[in-house]
């Protein structure tokens, strides 16, 4: 990749966000999106490899579910019931665009903390296109992750943070390991064992294999 791109990149890989949306305002677009927009969401159109990128965790990254959940205001649990097109990047000239789409969450659980509404969203790095080679469209693959899809089952550490989206609170995670896959009950996260100094493996997925009664055990403790 250029400088340009590995610059791009750098950005990008704090890009997570997650917004805790009012129910009012979101739940009739998500679920009408939803449904209206799943042709714009087939992210693959040609048979070319993935954009793989890692997220550099900080020194300060928890390093236990417990830690994890004290910095966050809910740890929320729940079926992803939309995926919608959101907002595109595209400001820096003839790098390539990249395409964010919005995961919305019906929160059944907070295993921690209290969530201001039924409903969270999460913004997402779908794709990428485009550039001064005209790349073709490419997903996004971070640390493994690939955009969740409708009915599955997740479990976010969300944060707040400053400022807001059209108005609606900001909230963001700790790290990446924040996001955690629900299969079966048991924790089943699909992030990348992946470590800048090879040391142990990232907290997600030390995190694999346990029930989520357990997970809410070492939140407690």
């Amino acid at each position: 990749m250029t400088d340009g791109t590995h610059t791009r990149g750098f950005l990008l890989r704090t890009l997570i966000v997650i917004v805790l949306v009012g129910l009012g305002i979101v739940i009739g677009q998500a679920l009408t999106a939803a449904n209206d927009d799943q042709s714009t969401l087939d992210v693959v159109t040609t048979d070319v490899s993935p954009l793989v990128m890692h997220a550099a965790e900080t020194q300060d990254s928890p390093q236990n579910i417990n830690e994890m959940a004290a910095r966050t205001d809910v740890v929320a649990r729940g079926y992803v019931v939309a995926v919608n097109k959101g907002r595109v990047l595209d400001d820096a000239p003839g790098e390539p665009i990249v395409q964010i789409v919005d995961v919305v969450m019906k929160v059944d659980e907070t295993l921690s903390g209290k969530a201001d509404s039924d409903l969270v969203t999460i913004e997402w790095m779908a794709w990428s296109e485009g550039g001064d080679q005209g790349d073709p469209r490419r997903v996004i693959v971070l640390d493994g992750l690939e955009t969740p899809e409708i009915g599955q089952e997740m479990i976010w550490f969300v944060t707040r943070e400053e400022g807001s989206v059209d108005g609606v609170p900001r909230y963001g995670l700790v790290s990446l390991d924040g996001i955690l896959t629900v299969v079966d009950g048991f924790i089943d996260s699909r992030i990348e064992s992946f470590t800048e100094d090879g040391g142990e493996p990232r907290l997600a997925v030390r995190s694999s294999g346990m029930t989520v009664e357990e997970l809410a055990v070492e939140i407690g403790g």
